[in-house]
């Protein structure tokens, strides 16, 4: 397995990690919803960016 299939592999789970813990957080804190979705929107983001690399190596 190629270590950009890893690394996405990586970063959507704690995406959906995030996303997950904040909101089931949410009512221990008003602000943790917002932090769970950006932080899993920030990892998400990465898991695109090794996407695109991943395709771009398989094309070459």
């Amino acid at each position: 397995m190629s270590e950009n299939r890893k690394l996405t592999i990586l970063f959507v789970l704690l995406g959906n990690a995030f996303i997950a813990g904040g909101m089931v957080l949410k009512d221990y804190g008003g602000y943790l919803a917002i932090i769970g979705w950006l932080g899993g929107l920030v990892f998400l983001l990465f898991a695109l960016r090794f996407v695109v690399k991943w395709a771009r190596d398989e094309n070459e």
